[in-house]
Protein backbone atom coordinates (compact mmCIF):
# COMPACT_ATOMS: atom_id res chain seq x y z
CA UNK A 1 0.00 0.00 0.00
CA UNK A 2 0.92 3.59 -0.35
CA UNK A 3 1.57 5.81 2.41
CA UNK A 4 -0.67 8.64 3.24
CA UNK A 5 0.46 11.61 1.84
CA UNK A 6 -1.19 15.25 2.34
CA UNK A 7 -2.25 15.76 6.25
CA UNK A 8 -2.34 19.39 6.00
CA UNK A 9 -5.98 19.36 5.07
CA UNK A 10 -6.75 17.17 8.43
CA UNK A 11 -7.20 20.25 10.50
CA UNK A 12 -9.47 22.65 9.29
CA UNK A 13 -10.97 21.83 5.74
CA UNK A 14 -11.84 18.37 7.22
CA UNK A 15 -14.78 20.27 8.93
CA UNK A 16 -16.70 20.85 5.50
CA UNK A 17 -18.96 17.22 6.05
CA UNK A 18 -19.12 17.80 9.91
CA UNK A 19 -22.74 17.88 11.40
CA UNK A 20 -24.02 21.32 13.45
CA UNK A 21 -25.43 20.84 16.23
CA UNK A 22 -28.54 22.81 17.64
CA UNK A 23 -31.14 22.64 20.45
CA UNK A 24 -32.48 19.40 18.58
CA UNK A 25 -29.23 17.22 18.13
CA UNK A 26 -29.30 15.12 14.66
CA UNK A 27 -25.69 13.48 15.29
CA UNK A 28 -23.49 12.45 12.63
CA UNK A 29 -25.09 10.04 9.72
CA UNK A 30 -21.88 7.54 8.71
CA UNK A 31 -22.36 4.88 7.08
CA UNK A 32 -25.59 3.29 5.68
CA UNK A 33 -24.53 -0.49 5.91
CA UNK A 34 -22.12 -0.52 3.05
CA UNK A 35 -18.64 -0.87 3.37
CA UNK A 36 -16.85 2.49 2.56
CA UNK A 37 -19.90 4.84 2.30
CA UNK A 38 -20.22 8.17 3.16
CA UNK A 39 -23.50 9.96 4.16
CA UNK A 40 -21.76 13.40 5.39
CA UNK A 41 -24.04 15.72 2.64
CA UNK A 42 -27.02 13.88 3.94
CA UNK A 43 -25.66 14.82 7.27
CA UNK A 44 -25.43 18.25 6.30
CA UNK A 45 -28.28 18.64 5.18
CA UNK A 46 -30.34 17.44 7.94
CA UNK A 47 -28.26 19.20 10.74
CA UNK A 48 -29.30 22.14 8.51
CA UNK A 49 -33.07 21.56 9.31
CA UNK A 50 -32.58 21.63 12.83
CA UNK A 51 -29.24 23.74 13.22
CA UNK A 52 -29.83 27.49 13.68
CA UNK A 53 -32.70 29.34 12.79
CA UNK A 54 -32.48 32.41 10.54
CA UNK A 55 -34.51 35.19 12.61
CA UNK A 56 -37.97 35.79 11.52
CA UNK A 57 -40.10 36.45 14.36
CA UNK A 58 -37.52 36.99 17.23
CA UNK A 59 -35.40 34.05 17.08
CA UNK A 60 -32.77 35.48 14.58
CA UNK A 61 -33.48 38.05 11.89
CA UNK A 62 -32.15 38.77 8.30
CA UNK A 63 -30.64 42.35 8.91
CA UNK A 64 -30.03 44.18 5.86
CA UNK A 65 -28.06 41.56 3.61
CA UNK A 66 -26.63 40.11 6.76
CA UNK A 67 -27.52 36.71 8.33
CA UNK A 68 -27.72 35.87 11.90
CA UNK A 69 -28.19 32.29 12.98
CA UNK A 70 -28.30 30.95 16.86
CA UNK A 71 -27.16 27.27 17.76
CA UNK A 72 -26.99 25.36 21.18
CA UNK A 73 -24.02 24.05 22.44
CA UNK A 74 -24.00 21.32 25.66
CA UNK A 75 -21.52 21.79 28.26
CA UNK A 76 -19.83 18.29 26.88
CA UNK A 77 -19.77 19.77 23.36
CA UNK A 78 -15.94 19.83 21.55
CA UNK A 79 -15.15 16.75 24.13
CA UNK A 80 -14.49 13.33 22.93
CA UNK A 81 -12.78 10.41 23.61
CA UNK A 82 -12.00 7.85 21.17
CA UNK A 83 -9.92 4.41 21.43
CA UNK A 84 -8.40 2.16 18.15
CA UNK A 85 -8.28 -1.49 18.11
CA UNK A 86 -5.29 -2.34 15.63
CA UNK A 87 -5.47 -6.19 14.76
CA UNK A 88 -1.48 -7.18 14.06
CA UNK A 89 -1.76 -10.91 12.86
CA UNK A 90 -0.04 -12.15 10.49
CA UNK A 91 -1.57 -10.48 7.60
CA UNK A 92 -1.35 -7.16 8.38
CA UNK A 93 1.63 -6.30 8.48
CA UNK A 94 1.12 -3.42 5.64
CA UNK A 95 -2.00 -2.25 7.44
CA UNK A 96 -0.29 -1.53 10.27
CA UNK A 97 2.13 0.07 9.01
CA UNK A 98 -0.45 2.67 7.66
CA UNK A 99 -1.59 2.93 11.38
CA UNK A 100 1.56 3.29 12.07
CA UNK A 101 2.35 6.38 9.89
CA UNK A 102 -0.58 8.19 10.13
CA UNK A 103 -2.44 7.56 13.79
CA UNK A 104 -0.14 10.72 15.30
CA UNK A 105 -1.67 12.55 11.98
CA UNK A 106 -4.94 12.03 13.03
CA UNK A 107 -4.40 12.58 16.66
CA UNK A 108 -2.85 16.23 15.94
CA UNK A 109 -6.73 17.04 13.26
CA UNK A 110 -8.93 16.27 15.98
CA UNK A 111 -7.18 17.93 18.91
CA UNK A 112 -7.09 21.13 16.68
CA UNK A 113 -10.48 22.24 17.94
CA UNK A 114 -11.63 19.37 20.38
CA UNK A 115 -10.55 18.69 23.96
CA UNK A 116 -10.23 14.81 22.80
CA UNK A 117 -8.89 11.89 24.50
CA UNK A 118 -7.43 9.59 22.00
CA UNK A 119 -5.81 6.04 23.17
CA UNK A 120 -4.70 2.83 21.53
CA UNK A 121 -5.11 -0.97 21.77
CA UNK A 122 -1.96 -2.85 20.34
CA UNK A 123 0.93 -4.36 21.20
CA UNK A 124 3.76 -2.42 21.51
CA UNK A 125 6.62 -4.84 21.17
CA UNK A 126 7.17 -7.74 17.87
CA UNK A 127 7.27 -7.10 14.17
CA UNK A 128 4.02 -5.45 13.97
CA UNK A 129 4.28 -3.05 16.71
CA UNK A 130 2.87 0.01 17.30
CA UNK A 131 3.90 2.31 19.80
CA UNK A 132 1.99 5.96 20.55
CA UNK A 133 4.53 8.61 21.50
CA UNK A 134 4.40 10.75 24.36
CA UNK A 135 2.24 9.21 26.40
CA UNK A 136 0.03 11.62 28.97
CA UNK A 137 -4.13 11.01 30.49
CA UNK A 138 -4.97 12.15 26.64
CA UNK A 139 -2.75 9.70 24.64
CA UNK A 140 -2.78 6.33 26.37
CA UNK A 141 -1.54 3.00 24.70
CA UNK A 142 -2.84 -0.38 25.90
CA UNK A 143 0.11 -2.92 25.55
CA UNK A 144 -2.42 -5.86 24.45
CA UNK A 145 -2.29 -7.88 20.80
CA UNK A 146 -4.85 -7.42 19.18
CA UNK A 147 -5.70 -10.91 16.65
CA UNK A 148 -7.89 -11.31 13.84
CA UNK A 149 -11.08 -11.92 15.95
CA UNK A 150 -11.41 -10.47 19.15
CA UNK A 151 -11.33 -6.30 18.63
CA UNK A 152 -14.68 -6.03 20.15
CA UNK A 153 -14.07 -8.48 23.10
CA UNK A 154 -10.97 -6.62 23.76
CA UNK A 155 -12.87 -3.59 23.55
CA UNK A 156 -15.73 -5.13 26.12
CA UNK A 157 -12.82 -6.66 28.79
CA UNK A 158 -11.21 -2.33 28.11
CA UNK A 159 -14.53 -0.79 29.16
CA UNK A 160 -15.37 -3.21 32.12
CA UNK A 161 -14.07 -1.83 35.90
CA UNK A 162 -12.68 -5.74 36.79
CA UNK A 163 -13.38 -9.63 35.58
CA UNK A 164 -16.68 -9.50 37.56
CA UNK A 165 -17.94 -6.93 34.86
CA UNK A 166 -17.24 -8.80 32.13
CA UNK A 167 -20.41 -10.36 30.72
CA UNK A 168 -21.38 -13.72 30.61
CA UNK A 169 -19.24 -15.47 28.21
CA UNK A 170 -16.71 -12.73 27.72
CA UNK A 171 -12.78 -13.78 27.41
CA UNK A 172 -11.13 -12.10 30.12
CA UNK A 173 -7.93 -10.58 28.26
CA UNK A 174 -5.81 -9.72 31.40
CA UNK A 175 -3.73 -7.09 29.59
CA UNK A 176 -6.68 -5.52 28.69
CA UNK A 177 -9.23 -5.92 31.17
CA UNK A 178 -10.23 -2.55 32.88
CA UNK A 179 -7.34 -0.24 31.33
CA UNK A 180 -10.08 2.14 29.46
CA UNK A 181 -12.37 2.13 31.74
CA UNK A 182 -11.31 5.69 33.53
CA UNK A 183 -10.74 7.01 30.26
CA UNK A 184 -14.07 7.58 28.65
CA UNK A 185 -15.36 10.52 30.27
CA UNK A 186 -18.97 10.60 31.60
CA UNK A 187 -21.24 12.80 29.09
CA UNK A 188 -18.93 12.75 27.08
CA UNK A 189 -19.35 11.07 23.48
CA UNK A 190 -17.31 7.61 22.71
CA UNK A 191 -16.08 6.38 19.41
CA UNK A 192 -14.24 3.37 18.75
CA UNK A 193 -11.77 2.72 15.34
CA UNK A 194 -11.22 -0.75 14.50
CA UNK A 195 -8.50 -1.55 11.80
CA UNK A 196 -8.96 -5.69 11.19
CA UNK A 197 -8.85 -7.65 7.56
CA UNK A 198 -10.91 -10.42 9.49
CA UNK A 199 -14.52 -10.56 11.17
CA UNK A 200 -15.52 -10.40 14.40
CA UNK A 201 -16.16 -13.44 16.75
CA UNK A 202 -17.49 -13.88 20.20
CA UNK A 203 -18.56 -10.42 20.91
CA UNK A 204 -20.42 -9.55 16.94
CA UNK A 205 -23.26 -7.36 15.94
CA UNK A 206 -25.56 -9.77 17.71
CA UNK A 207 -23.96 -8.79 21.37
CA UNK A 208 -21.49 -5.83 21.08
CA UNK A 209 -24.15 -2.74 21.72
CA UNK A 210 -25.78 -4.70 24.69
CA UNK A 211 -22.20 -5.08 26.42
CA UNK A 212 -20.77 -1.92 25.63
CA UNK A 213 -23.74 -0.51 27.27
CA UNK A 214 -23.46 -2.51 30.32
CA UNK A 215 -19.47 -1.78 30.93
CA UNK A 216 -19.24 1.67 29.37
CA UNK A 217 -22.46 2.49 30.29
CA UNK A 218 -23.55 3.70 26.58
CA UNK A 219 -23.56 2.87 23.45
CA UNK A 220 -20.02 4.06 21.13
CA UNK A 221 -19.59 5.31 18.05
CA UNK A 222 -18.05 2.95 15.65
CA UNK A 223 -16.14 2.78 12.61
CA UNK A 224 -13.62 0.39 10.65
CA UNK A 225 -11.39 0.08 8.41
CA UNK A 226 -12.31 -3.62 7.46
CA UNK A 227 -12.05 -5.82 4.66
CA UNK A 228 -14.53 -7.15 1.74
CA UNK A 229 -14.58 -9.44 -0.90
CA UNK A 230 -16.26 -7.24 -3.03
CA UNK A 231 -13.53 -4.71 -2.76
CA UNK A 232 -12.29 -3.88 -6.37
CA UNK A 233 -8.51 -4.28 -4.92
CA UNK A 234 -8.48 -8.05 -4.05
CA UNK A 235 -6.39 -9.60 -5.96
CA UNK A 236 -3.62 -6.91 -6.07
CA UNK A 237 -0.75 -6.66 -3.68
CA UNK A 238 -1.32 -6.01 0.48
CA UNK A 239 -4.83 -6.47 -0.21
CA UNK A 240 -5.25 -9.54 2.30
CA UNK A 241 -9.16 -10.50 3.01
CA UNK A 242 -9.51 -13.19 5.59
CA UNK A 243 -13.15 -12.14 6.13
CA UNK A 244 -15.85 -10.00 5.27
CA UNK A 245 -16.25 -7.74 7.85
CA UNK A 246 -19.94 -8.16 8.59
CA UNK A 247 -20.16 -6.84 11.72
CA UNK A 248 -18.00 -3.90 11.64
CA UNK A 249 -20.76 -3.10 8.44
CA UNK A 250 -23.84 -3.62 10.77
CA UNK A 251 -22.62 -1.55 14.22
CA UNK A 252 -21.85 0.83 11.91
CA UNK A 253 -24.67 1.61 10.47
CA UNK A 254 -26.63 1.33 13.70
CA UNK A 255 -24.53 3.44 15.60
CA UNK A 256 -24.11 6.08 12.95
CA UNK A 257 -20.42 5.18 12.40
CA UNK A 258 -18.86 4.56 8.98
CA UNK A 259 -16.82 1.26 7.38
CA UNK A 260 -14.05 2.25 5.03
CA UNK A 261 -12.31 -0.64 2.60
CA UNK A 262 -9.14 -1.76 4.43
CA UNK A 263 -7.57 -2.32 1.19
CA UNK A 264 -8.23 0.85 -0.56
CA UNK A 265 -4.37 1.16 -1.89
CA UNK A 266 -4.17 4.90 -0.51
CA UNK A 267 -6.33 6.00 3.12
CA UNK A 268 -6.05 9.45 2.50
CA UNK A 269 -9.87 9.86 1.88
CA UNK A 270 -11.22 7.81 4.32
CA UNK A 271 -9.58 8.94 7.05
CA UNK A 272 -10.46 12.49 5.97
CA UNK A 273 -13.85 11.22 6.56
CA UNK A 274 -13.23 9.27 9.87
CA UNK A 275 -11.65 12.49 11.06
CA UNK A 276 -14.82 14.03 9.83
CA UNK A 277 -17.12 11.73 11.56
CA UNK A 278 -15.54 12.26 15.20
CA UNK A 279 -15.41 15.85 14.77
CA UNK A 280 -19.18 15.58 14.22
CA UNK A 281 -19.71 13.48 16.68
CA UNK A 282 -17.90 16.34 19.01
CA UNK A 283 -20.59 18.45 18.67
CA UNK A 284 -18.83 21.93 18.77
CA UNK A 285 -19.34 22.40 15.01
CA UNK A 286 -22.61 24.09 13.51
CA UNK A 287 -24.01 23.89 9.79
CA UNK A 288 -25.42 27.49 8.39
CA UNK A 289 -27.97 27.89 6.11
CA UNK A 290 -25.74 29.31 3.82
CA UNK A 291 -21.55 29.09 2.63
CA UNK A 292 -21.04 32.93 3.80
CA UNK A 293 -18.97 35.16 1.68
CA UNK A 294 -17.50 36.62 5.15
CA UNK A 295 -17.69 35.80 8.58
CA UNK A 296 -18.62 39.12 10.53
CA UNK A 297 -18.91 37.92 14.47
CA UNK A 298 -19.40 35.11 16.30
CA UNK A 299 -20.82 35.48 19.55
CA UNK A 300 -21.06 32.57 22.44
CA UNK A 301 -23.21 33.58 25.80
CA UNK A 302 -22.65 37.12 24.41
CA UNK A 303 -18.94 37.40 24.19
CA UNK A 304 -17.61 37.99 20.78
CA UNK A 305 -15.03 35.60 19.47
CA UNK A 306 -11.61 36.02 18.47
CA UNK A 307 -10.79 34.85 14.55
CA UNK A 308 -8.48 33.00 16.01
CA UNK A 309 -11.49 30.96 18.51
CA UNK A 310 -13.14 29.62 15.22
CA UNK A 311 -13.04 28.45 11.98
CA UNK A 312 -15.46 28.56 8.94
CA UNK A 313 -15.21 26.21 5.85
CA UNK A 314 -17.72 26.19 3.12
CA UNK A 315 -21.04 26.17 5.16
CA UNK A 316 -19.84 25.02 8.50
CA UNK A 317 -18.30 26.92 11.40
CA UNK A 318 -16.47 25.05 14.04
CA UNK A 319 -16.18 26.80 17.87
CA UNK A 320 -13.16 26.26 19.69
CA UNK A 321 -13.72 24.22 22.61
CA UNK A 322 -12.07 26.50 24.85
CA UNK A 323 -14.60 29.49 23.77
CA UNK A 324 -17.59 27.45 24.99
CA UNK A 325 -18.92 27.04 28.72
CA UNK A 326 -18.22 23.67 30.11
CA UNK A 327 -20.13 24.11 33.11
CA UNK A 328 -23.53 24.98 31.34
CA UNK A 329 -24.76 24.97 27.50
CA UNK A 330 -23.36 27.70 25.44
CA UNK A 331 -25.64 29.85 22.92
CA UNK A 332 -23.33 30.43 20.01
CA UNK A 333 -24.66 33.50 17.79
CA UNK A 334 -23.29 33.74 13.89
CA UNK A 335 -23.53 36.80 11.79
CA UNK A 336 -22.33 36.46 8.52
CA UNK A 337 -23.05 37.88 4.40
CA UNK A 338 -24.23 35.68 1.96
Amino acid sequence: MRSITNSSLYAFALTLSVVGCSNEHTGFGGSNGNTGSNKSAASAENASKSGGTIRSSGESAAQGKLIEEKFTATKNAGKIDIAWYVDQSGSMGAETQLVKENIEKFMTSVTTFTDARVALVATSSGDKALTLSAPSESRVQVNQVVRSNDALAIAINTFAKDSSALPTGVTNYSGALGKLSNFFREGVPSVIVVVTDDNAKQVTQSNFITHAKATLGREPRLFAFAASNSSPYVGQPNCTVAADGTAYVEIASITKGEVFDICEPDWKDNLAKLTSGVLGAAQNSFVLRSAPSSIKEVRVNGRKLLQSEYTNKGSVLTVATSALDKTKDSTVEVVYAK
